[in-house]
């Protein structure tokens, strides 16, 4: 089979994450994400961008976190935030601040879709 070049402007992604219930059980999750297809210099910003915070207070690393996803991520599908499900900055910071490291896993979600592999975690 022929490799056929995909230049869509976006494309849909899971990004699998796990929480833990009111009980203490751990539940699978997984939310459909639109991203933009961005092309390999794009994409190496992206990764040189996602640098340390240490200097950032936890609002401020929230804030940029939700700055750095909306450069990438057009939408969702069948979120519910508090009765929400139109795709917002303001309920994808919701998102973000209620769910630990859900930005970093959205982020590697869009890496391994856009190059076809797993990324590593970084630190």
């Amino acid at each position: 089979m022929a490799f056929k070049l995909d230049l869509s402007e976006k494309f849909d992604y899971p990004v699998k994450f796990t929480t833990v219930s009111a009980t203490g059980k751990q539940q699978s999750n997984q939310i459909t994400f639109i991203f933009s297809r961005l092309n390999h210099e794009k994409i190496i910003e992206l990764k040189l961008d996602s640098a340390n915070d240490d200097e950032l207070s936890p609002t401020e690393v929230i804030d940029k976190d939700v700055a750095f996803l909306l450069r990438f991520t057009e939408g969702w599908k069948d979120v519910n935030i508090f009765g929400e499900t139109e795709f917002t900055p303001d309920n994808l910071r919701t998102l973000v601040s209620s769910v630990p490291f859900i930005s970093r896993e959205i982020f590697f979600a869009f890496l391994e879709a856009s190059t076809g592999g797993e990324q590593k975690k970084i630190k």
